[in-house]
Parts: C-alpha cells; structure tokens; sequence
C-alpha cells in the first residue's frame, strides 16, 4: 500500500470518528490535535524519550474518539512524581530562564517541551473531552522544563536567568 494517495491534494482527508468515516479540511480540529500531537512524538523521539512516545500514541488514538485516556491520567501522576526527583537536586527558581544554551540535549528538550504546550493548547479547544489527556500533557511539559534544567546542571552549563529589572 502506497503512502502516497493524492486524496489530501485539495486540502482534505478523511478520518475515523464516533459518527463513521468523514471528509474533513486538514485544518479540521481532529487534524490539528493529531498534528500537535505527530510532532510532539517527534520531538520525543529526538531525545529519545520512549514511555512518553507511547502515551502520545494512546491519546492520539482517543482524539478522533473523544474518549477518555485512563494510561495518561496513570502516567500523569508518575510524571509528577519524578518531577518532584528532579526538583529536589535543582536550585530554587526565583526568574524566568532563558530557553538557550549551547548545549544541544537542553535545547532539545526544550523543544520537546514547546511541541507538549502546543499539542495541550489544540485539545484544550474541546477540554470537556480530553481530561486526561491535557492533564498529562500539561505534567509532560512541566516534567520537561525540570528535566531541562537538570539537562544543563549535570552537564556542568549555566542557566541564562532573566532579570526583569535589568531589561526594564
């Protein structure tokens, strides 16, 4: 079977929902969530992040359902958790930090991070129907500014703080 089909070449696609089998613009909201969601898989897969892959993959399988995601809610809570780990070994953070550095992995994971607010912000378009899912994309995205900064502690770089004072 060819990927190549040439039934998107005027800007539609079909796709599964509860109501069956529809036609819909690829800027449609189910193309969109699923889009957000692609490229976050592929910004996990840049640092080779696998168990959160997957989890993206289970939501990206409720979207066109709008069903619950009970492994995201599960995972959510485990995120949390290492959150805290990663915290505990971090300084205080009293400023906004930059998002640059030279270290390739931080800046990797930031935009890991960036793609799991993007994806969070098109399902928070219908959030009555996506808990759980937002729920661990939010914690996805909390995680990976905290493991980001650790990124950059064990690795022996700086975090480039913003003052407000000094840039008013």
């Amino acid at each position: 079977m060819s990927v190549t089909t040439k039934n998107g070449d005027q800007g539609y696609t079909r796709i599964v929902t509860n109501d069956g089998v529809q036609i819909v613009r690829k800027d449609d909201f189910y193309v969109r969530a699923l889009n957000a969601l692609d490229e976050l898989n592929v910004k996990l897969g840049w640092i080779q992040y696998e168990p959160a892959m997957s989890v993206v993959f289970e939501i990206s399988a409720t979207v066109p359902y709008e069903s619950e995601c009970e492994v995201a809610r599960r995972v959510a809570d485990h995120l949390e958790h290492d959150l805290k780990i990663f915290e505990e070994e971090l300084p205080q953070l009293k400023n906004f930090i930059y998002p640059m550095s030279d270290n390739e992995d931080f800046m990797r994971v930031q935009d890991a991070r960036i793609a799991a607010r993007k994806a969070e912000m098109v399902l928070a378009e219908r959030a009555e129907s996506y808990p759980d899912q937002i729920m661990f994309l939010n914690r996805l995205s909390d995680y990976l500014f905290v493991f980001a900064r650790y990124v950059l502690q064990t690795t022996g770089y700086d975090e480039y703080v913003w003052n407000a004072r000094q840039n008013a």
